[in-house]
C-alpha cells in the first residue's frame, strides 16, 4: 500500500481483516489455528497463558520468558518457522491461487522444525 501497488489490502488467510504484520502473524483466526496445532504437538502448553499484545516483538518476549535460557533458542526457532510458513501461505494464496488448510501449514512448520533439530543435534558416539 505504501508503494501504491494495486493489491487487495485484506488478509489472504482469513479474508476479513486488513493485512498487517500483527494480523498475519498472530491475530488472524487462520494463524491462531496453526499456532494452536503447533503448541499442542510441540508440548508448548505453557504458552497458553501468554496474552496477546499489540506487537509481535512484545508477544515474542512474553513467550521467551516462559522458558529458561537453554530453551529460548528453541522457542525463537519455533516462532520463526511458524511466522515464515504463514508468510509462505499468504504468498501461495496471492501468487499461485492455491491454499492449504491450517493443519497442513502446521504440519509444514512441524516438519521444518524437526528437520532443523535433527540437522543440528550433536552426533552421539562419533569420535
Amino acid at each position: 500500500m505504501k508503494r501504491n501497488w494495486a493489491n487487495d489490502p485484506i488478509c489472504k488467510l482469513c479474508g476479513v481483516e486488513p493485512e498487517i504484520p500483527t494480523q498475519l502473524c498472530k491475530d488472524c483466526p487462520f494463524s491462531k489455528q496453526v499456532w494452536s496445532y503447533l503448541k499442542q504437538w510441540l508440548d508448548l502448553s505453557t504458552l497458553d497463558s501468554v496474552g496477546m499484545t499489540r506487537s509481535l516483538h512484545g508477544y515474542w518476549r512474553k513467550c521467551r520468558v516462559k522458558f529458561d535460557r537453554r530453551q529460548m533458542k528453541r522457542i525463537d526457532g519455533i516462532l520463526i518457522y511458524f511466522w515464515w510458513n504463514l508468510w509462505k501461505e499468504q504468498k501461495r494464496r496471492t501468487f499461485q491461487q492455491k491454499s492449504l488448510q491450517p493443519i497442513q501449514v502446521a504440519l509444514l512448520c512441524k516438519d521444518e522444525i524437526q528437520q532443523y533439530q535433527m540437522a543440528t543435534r550433536p552426533i552421539v558416539g562419533d569420535d
